[in-house]
Order: structure tokens, then C-alpha cells, then sequence
């Protein structure tokens, strides 16, 4: 190395190393005062993304820990109420018995019913004073309670009190397709509309061929408008293609007035004849073709006269859409509306039952009629209770069983952020002494360095 006064290249590099050992020092200090490898974003800024995500879903799952404890509270008041409740119930289940026996006197009879009376009243206090942050638990006003464990409304735990048992299961609905035909250009004057029903586009599923017209009386031309509307699965109906129109002369059939139209479809040629017939035997016909999608190909130009060959009901019914229930068709004389009504199995959730109620009835000891009618209300009311108990102690184990899932994930979630955020001592102990040591190492270079001038002016002076 040269010996030189304009630059100390050596001090300068210690200058640089002393710097770096000396930042690494200050935060291997700052990880082992705070007991966290990630202190700042610029630390590990994936690291700290994930850790944070972690922390938050152990915040969540600590919050509904409390949440269920909570829930835990309101559903031991409640069922240490009802228990109460029993108690009673079963003394006045004894009253009524010693009541019913026929070795009494009516003064006595009157005793045991004041006893019996004033439990009801008591009963009745239980009933509307119990309560959980001002939730009263057993007045019917409450069936149950929705507890939050864990992130969305995929999360909420519905506890039970009084309410009943939700069950999930198949059941048929009905599912009703309102069509307005009058949204349909060029069939402003049609009103008078029949279907016909068939499986035009060979799904398996029924289709609807729709035909309306204007009115025949004393009409010099009769406007008409035709389609298929083609089924699904579901019930739903929907046109198929472009709505056919148009409009024929009565004349045609010599002036006298039309009576009405008449349908035939033919499946094996895929083709609808349509007809407008007079009172006698002639028809005014012509034929439309249709494609394997159920879409009614072009208008026929011209009318032939022929025999009637077919017929159609104004208001069918069937299987529209094959799933063993029958179907309707329903035309609404007074607008241009025609309804389906259609069933279809859905999934859907149910009750099975209501409501427990925990009322008492009104009852006497006074008499043995009165006591023997008591008897059967009480036996009544003791089952009520139990179940109600039944319930509560179901809910109980269910939100204790959630307890120990989000007891055992927060603790994962915990474990999993502490591996990403937390510091490993013993590796940053012998950071720490390693740091030391390059710091010191560092400085006492450092002074050797800035003493290479001074070798220069030694060697000037023996010039």
C-alpha cells in the first residue's frame, strides 16, 4: 500500500466497516430489548403482512371465545331458571294429586290451592324477571341466541332456548311464471290466447306453443300472433326464437265469422298446423315448421283450406316440467297475462315445531274435577320444561365443543405469528457478541489507520 497525504484509503474503509457493525449492533439491541425479529416494515415485509394477517385471526378467535362464554352465561341462567320452574311445577303437581283424593274436605281443598297459587304467581315472577343484559330469557320473546365465533355469517352459532330445531330438507314449491304478452311487438290487438303443451325441443321436459288473436266480431281482419316457449328443469319458460305475426282476411272463407283458431302439432314431422275454423266443417289452415331446438322457422306466405284436424284447451294442465306433480296454465281473461304455475323440489329450511311456550294455565285445586284437569295441565307443563332443559343443555355442549375448536386455533395462530414476528434469542446473543467484536475490532483499526500520515511526515523529516 502506498504511504500518501491526500487520502487515507485505510481509515476510510474502517470508517465504513466500524458503521456497518455498528448499525447491525443497534438492531440486533433493538430485537433483543423488544423480543421481536420484525420491529419496522422494512424488517421482513412479507413477514410482517403474514404475522399481521395471524394476529388479527387470533384477535377474532379470542373475541369469540368470549363471545361463547358470554353465551355459556345467558343459557346457565336460563337453565337454572327452569329448573327453578320444575321445582315448582312438581309441587304443584303434588298439591293437585292430594287435591284429587277424595278424603278431603273443600276447606282443606282451598288450602292446598292457596299453596298452589302462590307458586303460580312465583312462577310467573321467574318467568318474566329473568333475564341476561336485559334479553328476557323465557317470556317467548326470545327463541334462542346468535352467538359470533369466528369470521362472517358462516361463523354464527344459533343457540337454543325456547325455539325449535331448524332442519334442513326437501320440499316441493311452486314456481310461477307471469307472461305479459302484450310486451311483444305487433301483437297490440291480440288478447284472446290458448296453448298447447308437448316437448317440442326433445329435453324430456313439456314446451308451451302459444296462439293468440284479435277479435272476430265483425273484424275485417284478424290479427294473430304465435311462439313456443320452451321449459327447463326449474319451471321457467322462455320464448324460443322470434314471435310469428300477422293477420288474415274472414273473407276467406266466404264472410262468415271466424269461431276460433285450432292447434295440432305433429312430433314425428316437427311441424304445427293451425287453423282458424268457421262454424261448419271448412278450415282456413296453414303449417309451420320447427327445428330441433323448438324455434319455429319462417312464416308461411299463404292459407289453404282443408279439414280440421286437431284442437287445443284453452287452460292446461300437466307435468311441464317431469317431475311428477301436476302443472297448470292459467290465462287471465281480462289482460294480456298468462300464468304457469309449476312445482319444483328446493331445499329448504324448516322448523319443526314453535316456540316453546312456558306459560302456566290458569288452574284450581278447589274441587276433585278441578284438581284432575290440573293434573294433566302440570303433566303437560313438566314436559315442556324438560324439554325446554333438553334444548338449553344441547346448546350448552354444542358452544362447548366450539370452545375448545377456537381455543385450540387461536393457539395456532398464535404458535404460527410468534415462528414469523418473534426473535430467537440465542441467535441474536451471538449476533450480539459477534457485532461486539467486529465494533471493537473496527474502532482499534480505525486508530492504526488514521496514524499512516503521520509516517509521512516521518519520512519528510529525514530529508
Amino acid at each position: 500500500m502506498a504511504v500518501s497525504i491526500g487520502s487515507n484509503i485505510a481509515s476510510l474503509q474502517a470508517q465504513r466497516r466500524l458503521s456497518n457493525s455498528s448499525d447491525t449492533l443497534g438492531k440486533v439491541f433493538e430485537r433483543l430489548a423488544s423480543g421481536q425479529r420484525i420491529n419496522r416494515a422494512s424488517d421482513d415485509a412479507a413477514g410482517l403482512a403474514v404475522a399481521d394477517g395471524l394476529n388479527l385471526k387470533a384477535r377474532v378467535f379470542g373475541q369469540s371465545l368470549r363471545n361463547l362464554n358470554e353465551g355459556i352465561s345467558a343459557l346457565s341462567i336460563a337453565d337454572q331458571a327452569i329448573s327453578n320452574l320444575s321445582l315448582i311445577v312438581d309441587r304443584q303437581r303434588e298439591l293437585a294429586f292430594q287435591s284429587s283424593n277424595g278424603v278431603f274436605s273443600d276447606t282443606q281443598r282451598i288450602s292446598l290451592d292457596t299453596e298452589a297459587q302462590e307458586l303460580a304467581a312465583e312462577y310467573q315472577r321467574i318467568l318474566e324477571s329473568t333475564k341476561y343484559n336485559g334479553l328476557n330469557l323465557l317470556d317467548g320473546s326470545l327463541s334462542g341466541i346468535d352467538l359470533q365465533a369466528g369470521f362472517g355469517t358462516n361463523a354464527i352459532l344459533s343457540s337454543d332456548i325456547l325455539g325449535s330445531n331448524a332442519t334442513t330438507q326437501q320440499v316441493a314449491v311452486q314456481n310461477v311464471l307471469t307472461q305479459d304478452f302484450s310486451s311483444f311487438s305487433g301483437v297490440a290487438n291480440v288478447t284472446n290466447f290458448q296453448f298447447y303443451v308437448t316437448d317440442f325441443n326433445s329435453d324430456g321436459i313439456d314446451d308451451l306453443f302459444f296462439l293468440g288473436r284479435s277479435s272476430l266480431i265483425g273484424a275485417s281482419q284478424v290479427d294473430y300472433a304465435m311462439g313456443i316457449m320452451l321449459g327447463d328443469e326449474s319451471g321457467t319458460y322462455s320464448l324460443s326464437g322470434p314471435m310469428r305475426s300477422g293477420s288474415i282476411d274472414p273473407g276467406a272463407l266466404g264472410g262468415n265469422d271466424l269461431s276460433d283458431f285450432q292447434v295440432t302439432v305433429d312430433t314425428m314431422s316437427d311441424t304445427i298446423t293451425v287453423g282458424a275454423i268457421n262454424l261448419g266443417s271448412d278450415i282456413l289452415r296453414f303449417v309451420y315448421d320447427y327445428d330441433a331446438n323448438g324455434v319455429i322457422e319462417a312464416t308461411p306466405s299463404s292459407f289453404t283450406l282443408g279439414l280440421n284436424i286437431g284442437n287445443t284447451t284453452v287452460n292446461p294442465s300437466g307435468d311441464f316440467n317431469d317431475d311428477g306433480r301436476n302443472d297448470t296454465i292459467v290465462k287471465n281473461l281480462a289482460s294480456d297475462l298468462f300464468t304457469v304455475q309449476t312445482t319444483v323440489d328446493d331445499e329448504q329450511t324448516i322448523h319443526a315445531g314453535g316456540v316453546l311456550s312456558l306459560l302456566q294455565s290458569v288452574f284450581s285445586l278447589q274441587t276433585v274435577s278441578d284438581a284432575k284437569d290440573a293434573i294433566d295441565s302440570l303433566e303437560s307443563l313438566a314436559t315442556t320444561l324438560s324439554n325446554a332443559r333438553a334444548r338449553i343443555g344441547s346448546s350448552q355442549s354444542r358452544i362447548e365443543t366450539a370452545q375448545n375448536v377456537l381455543d385450540a386455533s387461536a393457539e395456532n395462530f398464535r404458535q404460527a405469528e410468534g415462528r414469523i414476528r418473534d426473535a430467537d434469542i440465542a441467535d441474536e446473543s451471538s449476533s450480539l457478541i459477534r457485532e461486539q467484536t467486529l465494533q471493537q475490532t473496527s474502532a482499534a483499526i480505525l486508530a492504526q489507520a488514521n496514524l499512516q500520515p503521520a509516517l509521512a511526515l516521518d519520512l519528510l523529516r529525514n530529508i
